[in-house]
C-alpha cells in the first residue's frame, strides 16, 4: 500500500444516475451533490471514491483522466475489490473539481487525453489536497457511460473519504533518550504515539544498529523488558539501546534510536588515616603502605557493606536491595 492510500473512511457521499450520462466517445461534466455537506481542512489530503457496482450487462462508466500528472497534489488510485485495498498511479489524474455552495475550490480540470473505468467491484478514486478549509456541498466530475457490451449503468456512487498516510515517528520515552539514571528495577519502557499508529515493533539490545525485535504489532504504548534477553534487572553501569517502530494499515515508520545508562554505585572506600601535620585535602591516592601528603592508606576497610539503595523525589521514597 501506498502513502496516502484512501483507506479512511466515507465522511459524504452523493449519487448520480450513470444511464442518463453521453455514449463513449462524448463526456460530460457532471455534477453531484454531497447528502451532507462537510468541512474539509487546509493541506490535508482528501479522496474522491467512484464506483459504478449498480449496473446491468456490461456496461461501464468512463471518468476522464490524463496520464501527465497535470494535478501535482494528488494521485489516482484503482481498487478491485470494492475499495478494500487500492493501487496507486503516481502520474495518472482523474478530471474534477470541488465546490462550496457553487463555488469552485480545487480544480483538477485539464483536457483529458483518456479515461479510468468503473464497474461491479472495480472503483476508482482521485486524492486531492485542500486548498483551504472549506466546506464541501457537491463535486463536478467528467464522466461517460459505455454500452456498446450491453446493459446500462444504473446509480453511481461518488464519496469524499480520508486517507491514510503512514503514521508519524513514537515520541517522549520513558526512561528518557540518554537517561544515565535507571534504577535496576526499572522493568517498564513506554512511550506515545506520534500520530497516525493502529500497533507498535518494539526493538531492544545492547548494541546500536543492531537491535532484537521483541514484541510485534502490539496496541499498548509499554514494554516490559524483564524475562527476555539482556532484561531487567539490569547491572550496574550498562547501556541498553531501544526503537519503537510505528505500524499502520499504510506502512510503518522505523522510530529513533533511544537508550538509557542503568545506575552507577561506588565501591566502598578503603580506610585512610590522616598523617600528622596534614590538611586532608590531599588525594586519595597512596599505595598500601605509603604514606601521602595528607593521608595514609591503611589497606582495610572499616566500613559496613551497605545493602540498600534509598532514593526520594517528590513525595516518593525508593529502596532498592543491592
Amino acid at each position: 500500500m501506498a502513502t496516502g492510500d484512501p483507506t479512511g473512511a466515507d465522511l459524504t457521499s452523493g449519487t448520480t444516475n450513470g444511464n442518463t450520462l453521453p455514449e463513449n466517445p462524448n463526456f460530460e461534466e457532471r455534477e453531484i451533490t454531497f447528502d451532507t455537506p462537510i468541512e474539509l481542512t487546509s493541506g490535508v489530503k482528501y479522496a474522491i471514491i467512484t464506483n459504478a457496482a449498480a449496473r446491468t450487462g456490461a456496461a461501464q462508466v468512463h471518468w476522464a483522466a490524463r496520464a501527465d500528472n497535470p494535478y501535482a497534489n494528488g494521485s489516482r488510485y484503482v481498487s478491485t475489490d470494492s475499495g478494500g485495498s487500492w493501487v496507486e498511479s503516481s502520474i495518472l489524474d482523474t478530471w474534477f473539481k470541488t465546490k462550496a455552495s457553487g463555488i469552485v475550490k480545487d480544480d483538477g480540470s485539464f483536457t483529458p487525453t483518456g479515461d479510468v473505468f468503473t464497474f461491479d467491484t472495480t472503483w476508482n478514486a482521485q486524492t486531492f489536497t485542500a486548498s483551504s478549509t472549506y466546506t464541501i456541498s457537491s463535486i463536478v466530475l467528467n464522466l461517460q457511460k459505455l454500452i456498446s457490451g450491453g446493459g446500462t449503468p444504473e446509480t453511481v456512487t461518488v464519496s469524499i473519504r480520508a486517507t491514510e498516510g503512514v503514521p508519524s515517528k513514537a515520541i517522549n520515552p520513558t526512561p528518557t533518550d540518554a537517561a544515565a539514571d535507571v534504577t535496576l528495577d526499572q522493568a517498564t519502557i513506554t512511550w506515545e504515539d506520534g500520530g497516525g499508529a493502529t500497533s507498535y515493533d518494539v526493538y531492544y539490545g545492547d548494541t546500536p544498529g543492531s537491535l532484537t525485535l521483541v514484541s510485534s504489532g502490539q496496541a499498548g504504548l509499554s514494554f516490559t523488558v524483564d524475562g527476555i534477553t539482556l532484561g531487567s534487572p539490569f547491572d550496574y553501569l550498562i547501556t541498553r539501546y531501544w526503537r519503537i517502530d510505528a505500524v499502520n494499515a499504510s506502512g510503518t515508520t522505523t522510530g529513533d534510536e533511544w537508550s538509557f545508562v542503568s545506575i552507577a554505585f561506588d565501591q566502598i572506600r578503603v580506610s585512610y588515616r590522616l598523617i600528622s601535620g596534614g590538611n586532608g585535602q590531599g588525594p586519595y591516592d597512596s599505595p598500601p603502605g605509603v604514606q601521602g601528603t595528607d593521608w595514609e592508606y591503611t589497606g582495610e576497610s572499616n566500613m559496613t557493606t551497605i545493602k540498600k539503595l534509598i532514593a526520594a523525589a517528590n513525595n516518593t521514597i525508593w529502596i532498592e536491595d543491592i
